[in-house]
């Protein structure tokens, strides 16, 4: 039976026990999936038509194309009610985006469209490349000289991102992969990741840094958060605001998987946020962090619940 990558991502217990990849979110902002999907053509900036997949968009943000630079197109204060009034729904179950992701490196384009019409839009910044875009204010960007740029986003989306990404991602895990077991990172791997090929000379502590700059870097600027959202329960709920679309919880999810964190937790005790390494909590059961649990912490919650009665 041949060796597979697969078969690294399970040595090195990235995988789960039915070998997929195993990232716990824990409650996420959702992404918006549209009513339908379709292959088209579009324009790049040089006017070369691209195959894209087309997303269908608020009229009032179609009154705005065909445009190339304009920085207010489809800004809108209300965006999420303009999409759900057209049919886009709220999916708010991620579970699985990053092992369906990295599947899209050598995909055709069916199985590109099947991912979109499953997970949505990747929302990716056309003029930037380096982060995702939003409605305005939020797609509004200071540079280091201090003059203000805008994000720009097309209802297309070129198949050669789903697939450029897809390998990026994928070879990170590759990458993650031999890093664990103490093994140099080919310079194929590096040039995937967006590196160059002769980072598989250095150190592998150096290696190991030059990985995880690549994920901290997407994290920061998919714009990536921790919110608070307060119901009916005692205490607020701590979750991963991760905006509209995908491309964002991709880059969540692979970070869990790289560090082997179960889950984004909030203490019962102390209430501080830790991740979790361990099994994930039971649902219904309280759930302690490293240092309560070390001090004993069910013992003195018994102690406090008798100490009120």
């Amino acid at each position: 039976m041949r060796w597979t990558e697969r078969d690294e991502w399970d040595l090195v217990n990235f995988t789960d026990e039915n070998s997929r990849l195993k990232a716990y979110v824990p409650k996420t902002s959702g992404v918006w999936v549209p009513p339908d999907v379709r292959l088209g053509k579009w324009p790049n900036i040089d006017n070369k038509l691209l195959d894209c997949i087309m997303f269908p968009i608020p009229e009032e943000w179609q009154k705005l194309l065909p445009v190339k630079n304009d920085p207010f197109i489809l800004a809108s204060e209300n965006g999420e009610n303009l999409l759900a009034d057209i049919g886009w729904q709220k999916k708010e179950n991620v579970e699985g985006v990053l092992d369906d992701f990295v599947k899209l490196a050598d995909a055709n384009d069916d199985e590109i469209l099947e991912f979109v019409a499953k997970w949505g839009p990747l929302w990716l910044c056309v003029k930037h490349r380096e982060c995702i875009w939003a409605p305005l204010p939020s797609s509004i960007k200071v540079g280091y000289d201090g003059c203000i740029d805008y994000c720009l986003w097309f209802p297309a989306e070129p198949l050669s991102f789903y697939r450029f990404y897809a390998k990026q991602v994928k070879a990170i895990l590759d990458a993650a992969a031999l890093l664990v077991e103490g093994k140099p990172v080919p310079p194929s791997l590096w040039k995937a990741i967006g590196w160059c090929e002769k980072e598989s000379e250095w150190d592998i502590s150096i290696q190991r840094f030059f990985l995880i700059s690549t994920v901290n870097g997407w994290l920061e600027a998919t714009g990536t958060t921790l919110w608070l959202e307060w119901g009916k329960e005692s205490y607020p709920t701590l979750y991963i605001d991760t905006g509209w679309g995908c491309f964002s919880k991709i880059w969540v999810e692979l970070a869990q998987c790289l560090s082997n964190a179960k889950q984004l937790c909030v203490c019962d005790l102390c209430h501080q946020p830790y991740i979790r390494k361990d099994r994930k909590p039971q649902k219904g059961r309280k759930n302690y962090c490293p240092t309560c649990r070390s001090k004993n912490a069910k013992q003195r919650v018994y102690a406090q619940k008798r100490a009120v009665k």
